[in-house]
């Protein structure tokens, strides 16, 4: 997956993976493929279910 496609799919900004990315790679692990970054999407899926709700966290509703 792109970094775009992760994005849209958590719902978190671009920057926040690149933070993640330099600051705390195995957060969510990523792939460099020449310039493009992508991510596993079995990776992503994990990381999607295994995120605590209610700390800002990806696919929590905020206006709920």
């Amino acid at each position: 997956m792109t970094e775009h496609e992760v994005s849209e799919y958590l719902r978190i900004p671009e920057g926040t993976l690149r933070n993640w990315r330099s600051t705390q790679p195995e957060r969510l692990p990523a792939l460099k493929q020449g310039r493009m970054i992508r991510y596993a999407r079995s990776t992503v899926e994990s990381f999607f279910a295994n995120e605590k709700p209610g700390a800002g966290t990806p696919g929590e509703d905020t206006n709920a």
